[in-house]
């Protein structure tokens, strides 16, 4: 089977625009001879469900599009959409042909469920239909394709189909596809499944993540078959199948993976996208003096154009940076303003009536060229700086989840591909303010360390007492950790284009939350004891493979030997840990 996969971008707006790019890419699959198109998984509906008083007519108007589509494609096509199962978003398949449009993974499942099994059984949780003569496993999540590569399903599918719904993140190489094979999941998978390979991604942004392209195929012994440009739109086909073998020699070569490089052409597709979708044009930046504003108006001449971005030189008299914002926009070519000389003067000294005054000129600025706002605030200082009695023009931040360390990274990267900076240097000024800790680093280090202590416990999911460990300085890993805390529970997280497994918004604490960790590895490990003598051994997996697991606990028979009301309440809470007993996740509810 010669298979064509379609990277495309998803579109805002009506069905009409994507179902006729659909039509035009299914032409253009059967003069490469391709028998079979697919889809990636946002270009239709995207990743999201409509709200409730919207449904109907989506669903409606989904409906027509499919029937036009069966009547117009020039070949069979997959299209994945995504649709409301009790509240909750779900993919599905659609095998559009020959003038019908079938559901594949409701009447897949529902065959399976009818025929019996064990509940959760990968056969029963995996799609597999047959088209064209092969079996076709259908995977949307990492979590599919391990049970796909487990030996309960293997040999019962000749291709995996993996329609990506994961964005871009620099801490997961396999959020990468094809540009990270030697670093990442996937040949390990094929290899797993004794299968062929094909993954399917977007090439563009979809609300706040950045989808890569690099859709590939492996060989069912893991080499690459084809593989898509990164960040570009693309049609490239394949032939695949049980009786089709990847001779030798003809694999491609798997490049190398710079996740800085990556990083940096994540950012600016995420930029283009996000403003163009929303119908602007122009961007206004204020150049403050910090290191991601510079590196923002750099980000922003790449992504849109040096016509299309505005900056604002507003650097405080005696700032180290205070020649660099003129130098940076002479080199990009931007349209770049200074601030109004008498505010400028009152505001001396008083650095946030300076940094207020910079807001409202950047706002007029804004309204003058007919331009969007953007933040330049980074992960780090979204992190340690509380938000509030502060004047903020804007509330999309695209460095929003980049750390500062990394933008400092990427800064020397791009000088290195082509030299926009005049220096990259970090200077005390970039450094965060946290309270309590103790200056005995270089700058650079320092920032490191600081940055390594929040991705630790953001992303990693580490504990207090593991992250001094793991940093070799506890005092300013609770220094740092807690005045996260007391930033995320004071201050609302603006909009950022998503680069990292865990965003801000995920981590956002409620005011008044009472509970703070301790940075005490004894305290800790008295509160595992105490854990393990009343429930036994508690297994977490470590983040971010963690996501979407629960703790598993396994209860002593010789502690409950004799007490049915211990045994009892154990059960209860094992239950609840699997989420198979009561409603845990809603206090409200009658459990």
């Amino acid at each position: 089977m010669r298979i064509a996969v379609a990277q495309i971008d998803t579109r805002p707006g009506d069905f009409a625009g994507t179902s006729a790019r659909a039509v035009a890419q299914s032409r253009l699959a059967v003069q490469a001879g391709a028998e079979l198109l697919v889809l990636p998984l946002p270009a239709l509906t995207g990743m999201t469900p409509v709200p409730f008083g919207s449904k109907q007519p989506y669903l409606a108007d989904l409906g027509v599009t499919l029937i036009n589509l069966a009547r117009e494609l020039a070949c069979p096509c997959l299209v994945p959409i995504v649709v409301d199962a009790d509240g909750m978003p779900m993919a599905e398949v659609v095998l559009v042909d020959d003038g019908s449009a079938t559901p594949l993974r409701f009447s897949a499942l529902a065959g399976d469920a009818s025929g019996g099994g064990r509940p959760g059984n990968a056969t029963e949780r995996i799609a597999t239909v047959e088209i064209l003569g092969e079996r076709i496993a259908l995977a949307f999540s990492y979590e599919d394709l391990d049970l796909i590569s487990s030996p309960e399903y293997l040999g019962q599918a000749d291709v995996v189909l993996f329609f990506v719904g994961y964005g871009y993140a620099v801490d997961d190489a396999s959020s990468a596809l094809g540009s990270a094979l030697a670093q990442n999941r996937f040949p390990g998978y094929a290899r797993s499944c004794g299968a062929w390979l094909v993954a399917a991604s977007a090439a563009g942004g979809y609300g706040h993540q950045v989808f890569c392209g690099s859709s590939f195929v492996l060989a069912p012994d893991g080499r690459l078959a084809a593989c898509a440009s990164a960040f570009e739109e693309e049609l490239f086909v394949a032939d695949i199948g049980h009786d089709i073998r990847l001779s030798a020699g003809s694999e491609l070569a798997i490049e190398m993976y710079d996740e800085r490089v990556f990083l940096w052409n994540a950012l600016s597709l995420g930029l283009r996208s996000y403003v163009e979708k929303l119908g602007e044009t122009d961007v206004v930046i204020a150049l403050d003096g910090s290191l991601s504003s510079m590196a923002l108006a750099a980000l922003a001449s790449d992504a849109l154009g040096p016509t299309r971005v505005h900056a604002l030189d507003c650097v405080p008299r005696g700032h180290p940076r205070s020649l660099m914002p003129a130098v940076l926009a002479r080199t990009l070519r931007i349209d770049c303003r200074e601030l109004d000389g008498a505010w400028a003067m009152l505001a001396h000294g008083d650095e946030a009536l300076h940094r207020d005054v910079a807001q409202a000129y950047v706002v007029e600025l804004a309204r003058e060229v007919g331009g969007m706002v953007l933040m330049t605030e980074d992960k780090t200082e979204l992190s340690l700086v509380p938000r509030t009695h502060r004047v903020m023009a804007s509330a999309f931040a695209p460095l929003g989840d980049v750390y500062r360390i990394d933008v400092l990274d990427i800064c020397r990267t791009r000088n290195a591909i082509s030299p926009v900076f005049d220096r990259v240097v970090l200077f005390t000024e970039d450094l965060p303010r946290v309270s309590g800790a103790k200056a005995l680093y270089a700058n650079e280090v320092l920032l490191e360390r600081i940055d390594d202590v929040l991705s630790m416990h953001v992303e990693g999911g580490s504990p207090l007492f593991e992250v001094g460990e793991a940093v070799g300085d506890a005092s300013l890993a609770e220094a740092v950790l807690r005045q996260f805390a007391m930033t995320m529970r004071s201050s609302a997280v603006p909009e950022v284009l998503t680069m990292t497994t865990c965003p801000l918004e995920d981590y956002h604490l409620p005011h008044g939350f009472a509970w703070s960790d301790s940075r005490e590895a004894e305290e800790q490990r008295r509160r595992d004891e105490t854990l393990e003598a009343l429930f036994g051994s508690i297994s977490a997996p470590s983040a971010p493979e963690a996501e979407g697991q629960r703790l598993a606990f396994d209860v002593p028979a010789e502690m409950v030997e004799g007490s049915s009301e211990l045994r009892e309440a154990l059960d209860l809470l094992r239950d609840l840990s699997l989420g198979t007993g009561a409603d845990w996740r809603n206090p409200f509810s009658e459990n």
